[in-house]
């Protein structure tokens, strides 16, 4: 069985689209989603009536909780607490109950799903000793589990647990995730907004049969996403150049001396 895994949707229709049009090029037949299904983006509704429609499993996100007000939005910037109270402010009762029905950790014998870590939704794997740190925990809360599925970062990334050593972050987009003391700490990348230099939507793809995982992406119309962002004054990029995240960095800097 092939299962493909997105995260980060943020109500951006023509990526979540996008990637549900590849189904008969990749051949996958479960589809499992890492939360963050709203925020940011302008189609709330409509991207989860497609999870819904295409039975897609789905864990609970940051900015789902914070939107259906289980989560504060004190660690949130401001363009994030704009985006969430615009999706409050849109959202139907389809929407609302989705949200709020959302389980925290799903586990698929071998696989795990959680949106940013299994102690936080707000939580950031960005090095190898946070990655060792998740790792250990899924270990042995969950000792069955050869491949963890997290997303929250937008980045994709590959990181691998063999025996109690530190992981390894692996410079590659696929490997053959079959050694007995491994363990795997996957983040697919976002569907709806990359932190990358590029606009696409990101996912992972994992074969059972082969225990084949690769990283993958898909362009789409990413222009008309941005357009109907506009219409609404959501301010989020959909991907981030190099020079884009250093301005970021730089209007950080003079928030906090200020």
């Amino acid at each position: 069985m092939k299962i493909a895994i997105i995260s980060d949707v943020h109500a951006n229709l023509e990526a979540l689209q996008a990637f549900i049009r590849q189904k008969d090029r990749f051949g996958w037949e479960k589809i499992y989603c890492l939360g963050d299904v709203v925020g940011y983006g302008p189609n709330p509704n409509e991207c989860i009536e497609l999870l819904q429609e295409h039975q897609i499993k789905c864990v609970l996100g940051n900015h789902d909780a914070m939107v259906t007000e289980s989560l504060a939005t004190s660690r949130a910037s401001l363009v994030a607490r704009e985006g969430i109270a615009w999706t409050q402010a849109n959202l139907n009762e389809n929407s609302i109950a989705y949200l709020k029905a959302l389980p925290r950790i799903v586990r698929d014998g071998e696989l795990l799903f959680v949106h940013a870590s299994i102690y936080s939704l707000e939580e950031y794997i960005r090095t190898q000793h946070r990655a060792f740190l998740e790792l250990k925990g899924i270990r042995s809360k969950w000792p069955q589990v050869r491949i963890a599925f997290h997303g929250h970062t937008h980045q994709p990334a590959l990181y691998d647990l063999n025996g109690a050593s530190a992981p390894v972050l692996l410079n590659t987009p696929e490997l053959v995730a079959d050694g007995k003391e491994h363990t795997y700490l996957v983040n697919p990348g976002a569907i709806g907004q990359s932190r990358g230099p590029h606009p696409w939507a990101f996912f992972a793809l994992y074969d059972r049969a082969t225990a084949r995982l690769s990283l993958e992406h898909v362009e789409y119309d990413y222009k008309t996403t941005a357009e109907k962002m506009a219409r609404e004054g959501l301010r989020a990029p959909l991907y981030r150049t190099p020079m884009m995240r250093f301005k970021k960095k730089v209007r950080k800097l003079i928030a906090h001396i200020r």
